[in-house]
């Protein structure tokens, strides 16, 4: 969740965050997530995680770990909520960090995307055999899924949640200065579009520091996107082709603006909280702007 805090890293002339993680003490954050429904309904999707730094020679060893995961939603909503996340909980995903926080390889790949995919096999197994939903067959979908995944694939999944919390994924910027940001941004519609904008470092304040995001996705974005999908579905079937052609011809019309802010410790360079606002263009809604989500990342005691 948040995946849009892994910033690439931008060359400024502010004063850089030294990177001085805890030792050996628990640190959790709380993800939400709210979405709109198709109803106009609130859902909401919440997963607490635990970190812990170790050192490791010069560097440092991060450990995640899932300790719950749930949804406020419709069962359909939820089942897939389910599938894709309950099977990370317990499961630490281990890996070295350089003596300045850059991420570099994981601790026992294999054997953790092996537990991983075995947790979602069986949580699969659990479902009844009758259930309506389909949800068995949803989880082993899912399952078979992420064991053919590359693992060039899989790593960056395992890795994304460390990235995210990493402040060193913030541009070294002066108060007041701005950079240019490019990233994709997920969409309504599942899939991700190509988005510009800038992040601006604000005053500092508590002990922290404050950086405000603004991104936008474009037409030309969205034309590219969906020509790409009309492309490759030209020797499809005419059933697939006419679900593919109202998808681009839904992308084509999308403009995604994505809106948030970033607050790191200035002592240890870590993500203390982070939000971000989502809103689609809709010349029908108040301001030209529909809402669609609005996540929060936040350290709990």
């Amino acid at each position: 969740m948040i995946a849009a805090l892994a910033i690439a890293l931008l060359a400024g002339a502010g004063d850089p965050l030294r990177f001085a993680p805890p030792i050996d003490q628990p640190l959790r954050y709380r993800h939400t997530e709210h979405r709109i429904g198709d109803d106009g309904g609130d859902l909401r999707f919440t997963m607490t995680e635990e970190v812990r730094y170790a050192r490791d020679g010069a560097g440092y060893i991060m450990t995640i770990r899932a300790l719950s995961a749930d949804a406020q939603a419709p069962a359909p909503a939820r089942a897939v909520f389910d599938a894709a996340m309950r099977p990370f909980i317990g499961v630490p995903v281990r890996l070295h960090l350089s003596p300045t926080g850059d991420p570099g390889d994981l601790i026992d790949a294999d054997a953790t995307w092996a537990q991983l995919v075995a947790a979602i096999q069986a949580a699969a197994d659990a479902r009844p055999a009758t259930d309506t939903l389909d949800q068995r067959a949803l989880i082993e979908r899912t399952a078979r899924g992420l064991a053919t995944l590359p693992p060039a694939a899989r790593d960056a999944m395992m890795k994304a949640p460390a990235v995210a919390l990493l402040g060193l994924a913030v541009p070294d910027l002066g108060v007041g200065d701005s950079a240019p940001l490019a990233e994709p941004v997920e969409t309504p519609l599942g899939t991700a579009l190509p988005s510009s904008g800038t992040i601006r470092r604000d005053p500092d304040s508590d002990g922290a520091r404050h950086y405000r995001r603004d991104l936008a996705t474009s037409a030309a974005a969205a034309d590219g996107l969906a020509a790409t999908l009309r492309a490759n579905a030209a020797k499809a079937d005419p059933a697939t082709r006419a679900r593919i052609e109202q998808q681009a011809a839904a992308i084509e019309r999308l403009r995604i603006h994505e809106t948030g802010g970033i607050t790191l410790s200035a002592s240890s360079g870590l993500l203390l909280a982070a939000s971000q606002r989502t809103t689609c263009a809709d010349p029908a809604a108040p301001g030209g702007e529909r809402p669609v989500s609005e996540q929060e990342e936040l350290l709990i005691p």
